[in-house]
Protein backbone atom coordinates (compact mmCIF):
# COMPACT_ATOMS: atom_id res chain seq x y z
CA UNK A 1 0.00 0.00 0.00
CA UNK A 2 1.56 3.45 -0.91
CA UNK A 3 0.72 6.37 0.60
CA UNK A 4 1.35 9.89 -0.09
CA UNK A 5 3.50 12.35 2.34
CA UNK A 6 0.14 14.20 3.79
CA UNK A 7 -1.65 10.60 4.21
CA UNK A 8 1.53 9.56 6.51
CA UNK A 9 1.83 12.97 7.97
CA UNK A 10 -1.81 12.53 9.08
CA UNK A 11 -1.36 8.13 10.20
CA UNK A 12 1.33 9.20 11.98
CA UNK A 13 -0.20 12.10 13.82
CA UNK A 14 -3.07 9.78 14.82
CA UNK A 15 -1.82 6.79 15.41
CA UNK A 16 1.36 8.11 18.12
CA UNK A 17 -1.14 10.51 19.40
CA UNK A 18 1.27 14.25 18.99
CA UNK A 19 -0.14 17.18 17.40
CA UNK A 20 2.11 20.29 15.75
CA UNK A 21 3.02 22.32 19.15
CA UNK A 22 3.32 19.54 21.37
CA UNK A 23 7.15 19.01 23.22
CA UNK A 24 8.54 15.22 22.36
CA UNK A 25 11.03 13.86 23.58
CA UNK A 26 13.57 11.49 22.22
CA UNK A 27 17.35 10.04 22.69
CA UNK A 28 20.27 11.46 20.84
CA UNK A 29 23.65 9.93 21.26
CA UNK A 30 22.66 8.85 24.64
CA UNK A 31 21.25 12.69 25.53
CA UNK A 32 17.44 13.69 26.51
CA UNK A 33 16.42 16.01 23.41
CA UNK A 34 13.25 18.24 23.10
CA UNK A 35 11.68 18.89 20.35
CA UNK A 36 8.73 21.62 19.43
CA UNK A 37 6.91 19.08 16.76
CA UNK A 38 6.23 20.85 13.31
CA UNK A 39 6.13 17.71 10.82
CA UNK A 40 5.12 14.08 10.83
CA UNK A 41 5.91 10.83 8.97
CA UNK A 42 5.98 7.72 9.30
CA UNK A 43 7.53 4.43 7.00
CA UNK A 44 6.51 1.37 7.02
CA UNK A 45 8.76 -2.26 6.27
CA UNK A 46 8.13 -5.55 5.90
CA UNK A 47 8.81 -6.14 9.77
CA UNK A 48 8.85 -2.78 11.63
CA UNK A 49 7.45 0.87 11.60
CA UNK A 50 9.45 3.91 11.56
CA UNK A 51 7.79 6.99 12.92
CA UNK A 52 9.30 10.50 12.29
CA UNK A 53 8.72 13.85 14.00
CA UNK A 54 10.53 17.10 13.00
CA UNK A 55 10.33 20.57 14.51
CA UNK A 56 12.67 23.14 16.49
CA UNK A 57 15.12 21.42 19.17
CA UNK A 58 14.77 23.04 22.72
CA UNK A 59 18.21 24.53 24.02
CA UNK A 60 19.88 23.19 27.50
CA UNK A 61 17.47 26.22 29.13
CA UNK A 62 14.59 25.53 27.86
CA UNK A 63 14.17 28.38 24.70
CA UNK A 64 13.29 26.89 21.34
CA UNK A 65 16.57 26.95 19.02
CA UNK A 66 16.88 26.13 15.37
CA UNK A 67 15.31 23.49 13.99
Amino acid sequence: MSYHHSERSNLARSIIGVQPGDTVASQSNGQLVRISAKSFSLYAGENQVTFVVSGKRFRKVGTLGNE
